[in-house]
């Protein structure tokens, strides 16, 4: 039995689906419900007898849209559907005057949507967006914000005076404690600054990953409208924002990348503490395991946290509400780590049969869910019953008319009702009508404010310094005024909880690993972090990509490398990244291979904030991942504060400095970031990213950590001799050691957080493959891969390519190909093989097969030739490489390895640079302001 709980430790059943059904009249298609109660007195005041708070003069206010016959799409938020209205209703009754206030600011066809009230009751907020009367020309019309003064009945746009607001869409505002405004909007202020910076063509809002309009995210500003600060960087949308009791927002994140799932996330309204908090894997919860994403959250006054579950795509414009108990569990059936249960974590607040996977809803539908915070256990919602069309009938949903001749679902008609659960009554409150959806429900009346988030400043390089800021170490100013924060990981060989590495059991070797005396750093497993940043797109109008500039995995889009930070033996990684950008991480081998499966999940950090991570996680896997304090306890337990680590040097000893007040004790990493900061005054090179894989060598004594410098970045191995082998793009001869030529950018040789690793095929890949290598010289010629992979000889003569690969720079018009070049296709596509005619020509394979009539006859031609059809032959020569990554790659990479017929063909910076290539996705572009544009 479901249980309802709207004050604090106060529950009462839900039994009133019987109840309230005491009339039903179809008038026009409206259903009329009809419980308890009169217009004036409702049941269920906060005392017996005393007159309902809400006929006292509090205003109802609600947003009417149109169902139209597109589907109503989560992916689409921005979406105008026209014929919206904003009403003021003088109290929450039946017969209650109203007021359609809309039309006092946005005449015509307009479109309004996202109600919030202040704590105070004083203040009304929503979005409006105006149709667009000729959508040919270059002006948008957007979703804007305004405020409606309930007190003096007034209206003003929030952001009236900023010009970026006639172009940029703002919606789903709430308030914050502090006054302030949390909303989704397309503007992306610190992105845009960013981009100006990195993108070499200028200031710009990204795409979502879909590419079919700008991506929202959360930004918040102060009450006049000023201060505007972005706090989320997803790639895709985030919207929907809920103040929890703590202060803190709960908003859904559309993880589009990989998922296509909108989630529960949670961040505080300065962007820190930004994580995943329920949903991953709970998506299949609807009715009979159909679709179910999670959208609108919201508090009941106990601070139980509310959802709308519903469809991605619903033709019905609704679903049903739920409590989660997100704070005990991670997903419907998977507590967190400190939990005893097995669900479920979600719970209807409505006792009606929602279904999300029938022809008919027999519970109907709900748009909105408002609670009333007078203590008296009742709330209004926005619901449409289930309805059979048949003709020109509309008739409630029962087993004659659902399975009648020619039945079919009723467009929606959804109303107000006042739902009082003390009373199992259902009163309405605004009769439904057919093809009208209720999509927001506010009353004007004071509310309990949740805790204030003190987030008066932004996290800007100007601010860092002031007096009682956020910060609290000279480190975390210094990271602040350098835009950066700290990523810190305890232990890569961790996976979902257990010691667990690539599929490997790690749990009988990870001491050993750790140790440094026992294992050389030549012979660990894990040996760099890769970072890696997403690439917004910019507007078609702005810049439009050709398709084909991403690659064989389109949809892995474009993707910056950002640096390399080494992990300690221990498995532990800590190191400086840049803030306010979407971040991915790789483990990688010495030679720079990525080891696991992508890590597809955007994460990012705020200046001066430090990110904590206990290990890594498998993507199909339910153990809780990405919230630090519901997972197990780290397998990393660090050393006790003032020892040395085991096997290691005693000149870096545990530094309770280096945790970050976890509560646990430090990791490698951490102890060798304190020692650094502590000892050397050159730590803030040694702390940061290197666009090099580089190790410095720390843990043995024989090479104390007090005497390196920066210029002392060496590979770390007992070699020295090594270091001409090193995987570093200064030992790439095809470009010379010169800086314009490789793929980097003015900002990574002293590694800041503009640092970008930009590799596009033909410019970083191709080179490789055309460069004359003397050291490999046979016939007194140099060595070039495409004088044994290309169509024709030295003499120009024809030739099959070696190994069925062809390796030049020639454009391949097959397939309607129209920018990518011969090798690109040939490494990536399997293909025809090639094959001498007899003639002199380098051909296709073909096959000639005879034709026959059904009658097994042969089919002869006009001069009794019988006919042969000619048709290339199967596809027999498989790609070379895959943008699934380097280690999917083998039959490429293997050719360069020990024993292999190209072994020492290439240097190990070269396959440094084709594998961190493969790794994030073989795309034939990364540079959008390089890339060719669509024709």
């Amino acid at each position: 039995m479901n249980s309802y709980v709207l004050n604090s430790g106060f529950k009462v059943n839900l039994k009133r689906a019987r109840i309230r059904t005491l009339l039903l009249l179809l008038l026009g298609g409206n259903l009329l419900l009809s419980g308890c109660g009169s217009d004036d007195k409702l049941p269920g005041g906060t005392n017996p007898g005393d007159q309902d708070p809400l006929s006292q003069g509090t205003p109802l206010f609600f947003i009417e849209r149109r169902i139209t016959s597109a589907a109503d799409e989560l992916s689409d938020p921005i979406r105008f559907i026209g014929g919206g209205r904003l009403i003021k209703k003088a109290r929450a009754t039946l017969n209650a005057p109203e007021e359609d206030l809309g039309r006092r600011i946005c005449s015509g066809n307009c479109d309004f949507r996202d109600l919030d009230v202040s704590y105070d009751g004083l203040y009304l907020v929503f979005s409006v967006r105006r149709e667009d009367p000729d959508e040919d020309d270059n002006v948008e019309y957007t979703w804007d914000l305004y405020e409606y003064d309930i007190e003096n009945d007034t209206f003003r746009a929030l952001i009236s005076n900023d010009d970026t607001s006639k172009v940029n869409h703002e919606i789903t505002p709430r308030y914050l404690p502090s006054g302030d405004i949390v909303f989704a909007s397309t503007r992306q202020k610190k992105t845009r600054e960013i981009n100006l910076e990195t993108s070499g063509f200028g200031s710009y809002s990204g795409l979502e990953e879909s590419r079919q309009q700008r991506a929202l995210n959360l930004h918040v500003m102060s009450a006049d409208g000023q201060n505007i600060r972005q706090i989320t960087f997803n790639m895709s949308h985030d919207a929907y924002p809920a103040v929890l009791p703590d202060g803190s927002i709960m908003y859904t994140r559309w993880d589009n990348f990989g998922r296509n799932a909108m989630n529960l996330y949670q961040v505080n309204p300065d962007g820190t503490n930004n994580r995943i908090v329920y949903g991953m894997h709970s998506h299949d919860t609807g009715s009979g395991g159909s679709d179910f994403q999670f959208i609108k959250s919201n508090v009941l006054p106990d601070g139980d946290l509310f959802v709308l579950a519903r469809p991605m795509d619903s033709d019905y414009y609704g679903g049903d509400f739920i409590t989660i108990d997100y704070e005990n569990y991670i997903d419907n059936t998977q507590p967190t780590a400190l939990t005893n249960g097995s669900g479920p974590a979600q719970s209807s607040i409505t006792d009606t049969n929602v279904d999300t996977n029938s022809t008919y809803s027999t519970g109907g539908y709900y748009a909105d869910f408002h609670p009333l915070w007078d203590n008296t256990n009742r709330a209004l919602a926005s619901w449409s019953l289930c309805r059979v069309a048949n003709g020109e009938l509309i008739l409630p949903c029962n087993s004659n008319s659902m399975n009648a001749s020619g039945a079919t679902p009723a467009t929606p008609a959804y109303g107000i009702w006042m739902l009082n659960y003390n009373e199992n009554t259902q009163t309405p409150i605004i009769a439904g009508r057919t093809g009208i959806v209720i999509t927001d429900i506010a009353l004007g009346y004071r509310r309990t404010s949740p805790s204030r988030f003190f987030d008066d400043q932004d996290y800007a390089a100007n601010n860092c310094l002031l007096p009682n800021y956020k910060l609290d170490s000279t480190t975390q100013v210094d990271l602040c005024q350098n835009q950066e924060g700290v990523l810190h990981i305890r232990n890569v060989y961790e996976t979902d909880g257990a010691l667990l590495f690539a599929g490997t059991d790690m749990s009988a070797t990870y001491s050993a690993q750790a140790n440094p005396s026992t294992t050389s750093a030549d012979n660990r497993i894990a040996r760099f972090l890769r970072v890696i940043k997403g690439v917004p797109e910019a507007d078609r109008d702005i810049r439009q990509p050709d398709n084909e500039v991403f690659g064989r995995a389109g949809a892995q889009r474009m993707k910056e490398i950002l640096g390399y930070a080494p992990i300690e033996p221990d498995g532990s990684v800590k190191v400086r990244v840049p803030a306010n950008v979407p971040l991915m991480i790789s483990i990688t081998d010495d030679g720079g291979k990525r080891l696991t499966a992508r890590h597809q999940n955007w994460i990012s950090v705020r200046p001066g904030e430090v990110l904590e991570c206990k290990g890594c996680h498998t993507r199909n896997s339910e153990e809780p991942h990405g919230r630090f304090n519901a997972q197990p306890d780290s397998t990393n337990t660090g050393q006790f504060t003032g020892f040395a680590y085991t096997g290691a040097t005693n000149e870096i000893v545990a530094n309770v400095n280096g945790a970050n007040g976890d509560g646990l004790n430090p990791t490698m990493a951490e102890s060798k970031f304190a020692y650094i900061e502590s000892v050397l005054t050159t730590a803030d090179e040694m702390l940061k990213l290197n666009r090099d894989p580089r190790f410095t060598f720390t843990w043995l004594d024989n090479d104390p950590m007090a005497d390196i410098t920066p210029a002392d970045l060496e590979l770390e191995s007992s070699t020295p001799e090594r270091l001409a082998d090193a995987p570093w793009y200064a030992n790439i001869e095809a470009f010379a050691n010169d800086d314009d030529l490789l793929p980097i950018n003015a900002f990574c040789n002293s590694w800041n957080y503009r640092c970008r690793i930009r590799i596009n095929y033909p410019d970083h890949i191709q080179p490789l493959w055309e460069y004359a290598r003397t050291n490999l010289a046979t016939d007194g010629q140099p060595a070039v891969c495409t004088r044994c992979h290309s169509r024709t000889d030295d003499l120009a003569q024809p030739m099959v390519p070696a190994g069925q690969l062809e390796l030049t720079s020639e454009l391949d018009n097959s397939n309607n190909n129209r920018i990518r070049i011969r090798s690109y296709l040939d490494l990536f596509y399997a293909d025809v093989a090639q094959v001498d005619d007899g003639m002199g020509n380098v051909v296709d394979c073909t096959v000639d097969t005879p034709v026959f009539n059904d009658d097994g006859e042969p089919v002869l031609d006009e001069n009794g030739i019988q006919v042969v059809e000619t048709d290339f032959c199967p596809a027999t020569e498989g790609p070379y490489v895959s943008p699934n990554g380097a280690l999917a790659s083998s039959r490429f990479f293997n050719l360069f390895g020990t024993g292999g017929s190209h072994e020492d063909y290439l240097h190990p910076a070269e396959l440094r640079l084709i594998a961190e290539w493969l790794d994030i996705g073989g795309q034939y572009y990364n540079d959008l302001g390089e890339a060719p544009e669509a024709n």
